[in-house]
């Protein structure tokens, strides 16, 4: 997405095209990128909502839910586990 590495990049000190263009890794693309800690807080969470709830991204209208990152990382979990 442009425009959130332009405020990454912006954020970092990093202007285009001054050769600094190599970033460090921000979160996890798969469940590999996770720790056994963050895996099993999938598999701790109850599923009440309460965390979406208090969520202030969610209160603004944005499209986050922690309850369901919490599923999916315990669904990819379990589908990497059958492999």
């Amino acid at each position: 997405m442009p425009e959130v590495m332009k405020e990454v990049k912006s954020m970092m000190g990093l202007t285009e095209g001054d050769g600094s263009e190599t970033l460090p890794d921000f979160g996890a693309n798969d469940v590999f990128s996770l720790s056994w800690q963050n895996i099993l807080a999938a598999y701790s969470c109850t599923e009440c909502g309460r965390c979406t709830a208090v969520c202030p991204a969610n209160q603004t209208g944005k499209k986050l839910s922690p309850r369901k990152i919490m599923m999916d990382i315990r669904d990819r979990a379990e589908a990497v586990g059958k492999i």
